[in-house]
């Protein structure tokens, strides 16, 4: 299988509550089935809380800090 110059990016925005988060948890999963790198964060916030600033955790370990 032959590598991208450029890795793809992808952005994923939608209303709260549609499945954004499990979506990305989804594919990430989904790629590392498949030994594909993947890399990058995820920003958003717990679901029900006030929107004050904004938190982030990186992937894959969606434990991880920002």
């Amino acid at each position: 299988m032959s590598r991208l110059a450029v890795p793809p990016r992808l952005l994923l925005t939608g209303p709260p509550g549609v499945g954004k988060s499990t979506t990305i948890g989804r594919l990430v999963q989904l790629l590392q089935e498949h030994r594909l790198p993947v890399g990058g964060f995820v920003t958003g916030r717990e679901p029900g809380a006030r929107p004050v600033g904004s938190g982030g955790r990186t992937l894959p370990d969606d434990h991880a800090p920002a």
